[in-house]
Formats: C-alpha cells, sequence, structure tokens
C-alpha cells in the first residue's frame, strides 16, 4: 500500500517521531481528524460536515481507480466472464440501483454480443461498503454523472444513496473495501466496486468511457 511503505521510508529516515497508518475508512478518518484524535488523516472525499475548528489544509498525495469486481462464469466454458463483461455507464448506474437484477438481462447481453450465449441467467448481488467512505463518494460521483434520475445523492454513505433511500433487497454490505470484495468472492453472481489497488487483480468489469 502506497501509504504503509511512505510510512516506513519516513520512520526509518529520523528518529523524532514515528507515523502509524491504519485504514479505518474515509467517515471514520474525518471524524478522529476532527476530534483531535488523529494528527493526521487520508480521505478520498472531502468534509460535507464536521470541519475541524483548528488549522488544516488538504493536501494531495495520490490518485487512484476504483474498479467493478464481478463473480460470474460462463455458462459454456466455465472461465470467469469478469474481465470480459462490457457495460455502459447508465447500465451500470441500473444494476446497482436494482433495477437490472439477472445477468442475462437484454439491456447487458445488447452490449455483450461476443459473449452473450456463455452469459447465465444468474441473478445480481450487489457488494457495497457498509462504512463512510471516500471509495462510495467517488462511485457515486461516477453514478450520478451518467444516471442523475437514479442516484441523486453524492455522499459517503452508500446504505442511504441509493433510490429510495435504502439498500435494494438484492444487496450485501461489506466493511472497508476488503469487505466488498470478499462478498463478491463468496458468491456467484455478485458485483461489487473497490478501490484498484485492493481488488488484488479479481477480475473487474469493462466499463464504457464515453
Amino acid at each position: 500500500m502506497f501509504l504503509q511503505q511512505c510510512a516506513a521510508d519516513f520512520n526509518g529516515s529520523q528518529n523524532n517521531f514515528t507515523i502509524t497508518y491504519t485504514s479505518t475508512g474515509s467517515g471514520t478518518g474525518k471524524g478522529n481528524f476532527s476530534k483531535g484524535t488523529f494528527v493526521f488523516g487520508q480521505t478520498d472525499s472531502k468534509y460535507s460536515s464536521g470541519e475541524p475548528t483548528f488549522g488544516w489544509e488538504y493536501i494531495p498525495n495520490v490518485g487512484g481507480a476504483i474498479t467493478v469486481p464481478i463473480n460470474l462464469k460462463n455458462k459454456q466454458t466455465g472461465r470467469s466472464l469478469g474481465p470480459s463483461i462490457q457495460l455502459k455507464q447508465k447500465t451500470l448506474a441500473k444494476i446497482f440501483g436494482g433495477q437490472i437484477t439477472k445477468w442475462n438481462d437484454r439491456e447487458i447481453l445488447k452490449d455483450n454480443p461476443r459473449i452473450a450465449k456463455g452469459i447465465p441467467a444468474t441473478n445480481i448481488t450487489i457488494s457495497y461498503r457498509s462504512d463512510s467512505s471516500g471509495t462510495t463518494n467517488n462511485f457515486l460521483q461516477y453514478l450520478n454523472a451518467w444516471s442523475p434520475t437514479i442516484f441523486s445523492k453524492v455522499q459517503d454513505d452508500m446504505s442511504t444513496a441509493f433510490p429510495g433511500g435504502k439498500p435494494p433487497a438484492n444487496s450485501v454490505a461489506g466493511k472497508g473495501n476488503q469487505g466488498v470484495l470478499a462478498n463478491v468472492q463468496a458468491k456467484e453472481g455478485t458485483i461489487g466496486y473497490v478501490d484498484l489497488g485492493d481488488a488484488k487483480g479479481y477480475p473487474s468489469a469493462r466499463l464504457q468511457k464515453r
């Protein structure tokens, strides 16, 4: 992890004090920084409320991508379909909004003619972050940009950002990127969103760029 390596390099270069960094999720990190529990924090999203009352600054240090891992096998070959599935931005929003609930939905098949015969009629399960997360905030910015009528809220909390203010029936929550990925790995048909570095090479969808 980038920040762990930075901390190790810093701690090995001087003896005045040491830095310890633990990933807790942006919501917890921002809250503890405002309280003074943390002397510095990292976040993927800005404060929307609860900003520190003492002097402080945002300092950008690294950027990273978000990927959409999928646990799905080709019904003809048994091989992973994750890296082959192509999704338009609006299709992705419909999936996470609970409007598309099966992988062989005609909208998905239409965008995947090369592998359409291998896409099974498996139910879709949505895996999302249970904790307040900058990753969630950035993912919601993406969904909102393409489908604001489905995802109208951009915030750190995914559970209340879903259409209607509550998670779809076909969803499951996981704590942190690790929890989301674990849910994806545990059940075929599951789709999630995680930071690219935490995906650990797990098969992920191809998303339309424009």
